[in-house]
């Protein structure tokens, strides 16, 4: 599971989060090891649960990016699967991604 370690870790590399608006409809979000950004698209998400969900996923990407594990991503089913039990057993960790990155309820478009 993801940790506030591994976040903080994420954030000290220099990872940012952009909240963006009308892409592809299949995408959720996606990590860009190029530019070191996490883009978050809330209107492709069914409701507040999923988006955090894809949240957590993509700090899943980063964490291994960060880690220099480029070459042994987790398939994407293990990194859906790690970002889900994070979110059931230790949604601290998401509510600190919030605060750390000032994700505001406002940038979100189904609340």
């Amino acid at each position: 599971m993801l940790t506030i370690n591994q976040i903080v870790a994420v954030y000290e590399s220099g990872v940012d989060v952009s909240i963006r608006k009308k892409n592809n409809p299949s995408i959720k979000g996606e990590y860009d090891p190029s530019t070191l950004e996490i883009n978050l698209f809330p209107e492709n998400n069914a409701s507040s649960e999923d988006f955090e969900i894809t949240i957590l996923h993509e700090f899943i990407h980063a964490r291994d990016d960060v880690r220099s594990a480029r070459n042994s991503f987790s398939p994407e089913l293990n990194v859906e699967n790690e970002a889900k039990e994070t979110y059931f057993k230790k949604r601290y960790v998401l509510d600190f991604i919030k605060l750390l990155y000032r994700l505001k309820r406002k940038q979100f478009s189904f609340y």
